[in-house]
């Protein structure tokens, strides 16, 4: 017994010490805000973007110290060899060597305008920068929206293809138990069998594209592996926005999407039917059972009052996306940097005045006569200078003319680049619009099929069971349900992304 206990307690140990070695990935769910902040702080492109805003940055510091004066200090060394004339007016060998030493400085006093122009346009062109590094990490938002919807949706998807084959498998065991009493045909069975192999197939290939979508959202999360990776199943409330709107309400993290519960009666050979009743009982069930599943509920209880108040008109989504989307403040703030491109190429017009000043002293000696010493001559050499210095430009040979013109062209250039980005934004807002409309309606209708193909299943069952229908009828019956399932799934899910991305070009973050 305390060999036991010992043994049970190890493993107790030993499974705590793994759990706390598994990355946080693992051991809790991500939700599509955790996804979207993890993807926007370690995604490649945004941190590209990021330091090309740190590089604009620099640029405006660069103009802004251009302001400043320089100082600068210069030291030389100087040797001459050979014959020179002398002061007896004859050649000689002679050796000389000087030693000089400066400090100078200089400040721009007046250049055509040019220091404040270039200041404005590093400050636009930061900001413009700034707007750039938004947009990247709002494409990244989307798509990380985008693939975790997907994962839901495939989530579903599994989940409807094992209530397939809880469904299936229930019916193998319903024709196997007739079989047993002479009730059901071999014929019947291995056909029922050969289903269930099918729907375990589906299952199969639902759980790889899950795993599929699982490994894309990883890799657009730069995660080293899917491994232990998860999504939570959000607490989600959609209303489809019209008049004759559907409301698609998840209350909880449970999944129950109308399981499906019937009794057969099993019949003696002598008649008697209670004595061999079996309850079938079929619930949606996954490996991590009904805390992943999720409760639907469609109606319509959507006044279009309501809708109104929920969903935008396409010109308010426009005007909202126009004065917050960062892609139209970037060209908007590079139409403005134009100006002061035009005014830097301007200042090649205008004179320039600088102002200079500096220190200066030096030290000389030449071969055959006498020279006083190094400190007494740097004393006495010391010099000093102050000046100005005026440049006018008369002829460049036109190249200011030349680029005054070419930052014109600019500017038109950007002013058709910022109607290029309004129409480009525009298109995708109404794009949005109408597959968000789309997808009401396809959700709408879907829900219909789906109460429609659930009444006609019940009914085919209740035959079937009755032996008034045939397997094929039933299997018939059950397939058109569980399709019907996977398309209002499908439905929902793009209603949600549709309706979310459609809230996001008003300025609204991206939720579920």
């Amino acid at each position: 017994m305390k060999s036991l206990t010992r043994c049970c307690t190890t493993a107790a140990a030993s499974l705590t010490a793994a759990l706390l070695a598994l990355p946080a990935a693992a051991q809790e769910p991500w939700t599509l805000e955790r996804c979207i902040d993890y993807a926007v702080a370690h995604n490649i492109t945004v941190e590209q973007y990021r330091l090309r805003t740190e590089a604009q940055a620099i640029q405006l510091q660069n103009a802004k110290y251009s302001r400043l004066p320089d100082l600068n200090a210069s030291a030389g060394e100087n040797f001459s060899f050979g014959r020179g004339l002398t002061a007896d007016n004859t050649y000689t060998n002679t050796n000389t060597s000087s030693t000089n030493f400066s400090v100078g400085t200089s400040i721009p006093i007046f250049t055509g305008f040019q220091i404040p122009n270039q200041i404005a346009l590093n400050k636009l062109n930061l900001e413009a920068a700034t707007q750039d590094l938004e947009k990247a990490k709002n494409d990244i938002r989307t798509q990380v929206a985008q693939e975790y919807v997907q994962v839901l949706y495939n989530m579903e998807i599994l989940d409807v293809a094992r209530r397939q084959v809880s469904i299936d498998s229930a019916q193998v065991a319903r024709l196997q138990a007739l079989l047993d009493v002479g009730r059901s045909s071999r014929a019947e069975l291995s056909q029922q069998q050969a289903t269930l192999a099918q729907s375990r197939l589906t299952v199969t290939q639902a759980d790889n594209n899950l795993r599929l979508a699982l490994l894309s959202l990883t890799q657009l999360l730069e995660l080293d592996s899917p491994e232990g990776f998860s999504v939570l199943r959000p607490d989600i409330e959609c209303r489809v926005d019209s008049g004759d709107s559907v409301e698609c309400r998840v209350d909880s993290l449970e999944c129950r999407v109308d399981s499906l519960e019937f009794a057969t009666a099993i019949p003696s050979p002598n008649g008697t039917a209670a004595a061999n009743s079996t309850l079938y009982t079929l619930h949606s069930t996954l490996d991590t059972a009904a805390a992943n599943s999720t409760l639907y509920t469609l109606n319509s209880t959507l006044d279009p009052a309501a809708a109104n108040s929920t969903l935008y008109t396409l010109n308010s989504t426009l005007e909202s996306a126009l004065a917050t989307k960062p892609e139209v403040q970037a060209a908007q703030l590079r139409l403005k940097a134009a100006d002061h491109s035009i005014k830097i190429a301007q200042a090649g017009l205008y004179p320039t005045l600088s102002f200079s000043a500096g220190l200066g002293t030096n030290y000389y000696t030449t071969s055959g006569f006498k020279a006083d010493g190094f400190g007494t001559q740097l004393k006495n050499n010391f010099s000093q200078y102050l000046g100005f210095s005026l440049s006018i430009p008369i002829f460049n040979r036109f190249q200011t003319r030349n680029s005054i013109r070419s930052a014109r062209l600019e500017k038109v250039n950007q002013q058709l680049a910022l109607d290029q980005t309004k129409k480009t934004l525009y298109k995708e807002i109404q794009t949005a619009w109408y597959n968000t409309l789309a997808a009401q309606q396809k959700l709408t209708a879907s829900d219909e099929a789906r109460r429609a193909s659930q009444d006609a299943f019940t009914l085919v069952q209740a035959k079937y069971e009755a032996g008034k229908a045939t397997i094929t009828e039933f299997n018939e019956a059950k397939a058109g349900y569980l399709k019907s399932e996977s398309d209002c799934t499908q439905a929902r899910y793009e209603y949600l992304y549709q309706k979310a991305l459609m809230l996001f070009y008003r300025g609204e973050p991206l939720r579920l």
